[in-house]
């Protein structure tokens, strides 16, 4: 498999995402305890979320390059990156689901586990907090349009706010639209 030393690759977001960066840190900080030991963890992330499911599915490949003693990834478009998981699964590295794709993801793919929420139900709670709390028309703003994890989030919510008379639409706001205030508001006109 590899050397003998522990070579672990993190794939995530933006390295200078607010959440990935926290998550870089996450890894450098554990990083140092496996370079102690002789190893590495190294993060690999897209430059723009504007292809991400190929970009992702890239980024997979380039980890599975290395022939390192364990994958980190999340399944944001599976479509796309399904394909290069189960790669690395029959190569006998293993693969462990991150942020997007659950259980399902994991069981599909072949890889370990998956690390994270369900993000479907986590959005259904929350809609039905929102509406709990009065919320007539809720907007919840995808970042990611067509990520596994943002798209479930969405469907979640609506559903979540539904069971309690609420309304919810999805914005799908992609990161080249953020600090775009018409964009915001063309893309969220008409009202929920």
């Amino acid at each position: 498999m590899n050397n003998g030393k522990n070579s672990i690759y993190v794939i995530g977001g933006k390295p200078d995402a607010p959440f990935w960066s926290a998550i870089k840190r996450g890894g450098e900080d554990a990083g140092k305890l496996v370079k102690a030991k002789g190893g590495s963890v190294t993060f690999l992330g897209p430059k723009t979320y504007d292809n991400l499911g190929p970009d992702a599915a890239k980024l997979t490949q380039t980890a599975l390059s290395q022939n390192p003693s364990a994958i980190v990834v999340p399944d944001w478009v599976p479509e796309n990156q399904d394909d290069a998981i189960e790669q690395a699964v029959k190569k006998g590295i293993p693969v462990f689901i991150c942020n997007a794709g659950g259980v399902d993801a994991a069981r599909r793919t072949g890889a370990l586990k998956d690390i994270g929420s369900d993000d479907y139900e986590a959005g259904k709670a929350g809609g039905a907090k929102f509406a709990d709390e009065g919320a007539k028309n809720i907007l919840c703003v995808n970042t990611v349009p067509g990520a596994a994890n943002s798209e479930a989030r969405c469907d979640g919510i609506a559903d979540g706010a539904k069971t309690k008379g609420a309304k919810s639409k999805q914005l799908p706001l992609p990161s080249s639209n953020f600090g775009n205030p018409s964009a915001v508001t063309s893309l969220s006109s008409p009202a929920c």
